[in-house]
């Protein structure tokens, strides 16, 4: 809510379909990334790296907290996500078109 008591909407407009956007400010921020997305899993700790500047929308990071129980960490300008299987990382990410790499960390 604002402090007008109404509820503040954040928008985007989509050029390619010439529509307006409606959703949470990280889902608008990811959808108005022109760069390449990526992300970095390791299988042996189960830990998900993703950069700061490409945090994914709230209700992606929310399943993320779920699988594991905990909230990120941040690390090396980015948030890390434990225990986090490689079948959720690679669901999630190829829903959003990011490039998952895979690291021996």
């Amino acid at each position: 809510m604002d402090s007008d008591g109404g509820w503040r909407k954040t928008l985007f407009y989509d050029t390619e379909a010439e529509t307006w956007r409606q959703g949470d400010w990280y889902g608008l921020r990811f959808l108005a990334l022109q760069e390449k997305r990526y992300a970095n899993y390791a299988p042996q700790s189960e830990k998900l790296w993703i950069p700061q500047i490409q945090r994914w929308p709230q209700i992606y990071e929310r399943a993320l907290v779920l699988a594991s129980g905990l909230l990120p960490e941040r690390s090396q300008g980015g948030l890390v996500y434990s225990a986090v299987s490689g079948k959720l990382a690679q669901t999630l990410a190829d829903k959003l078109s990011v490039t998952l790499e895979r690291s021996h960390a």
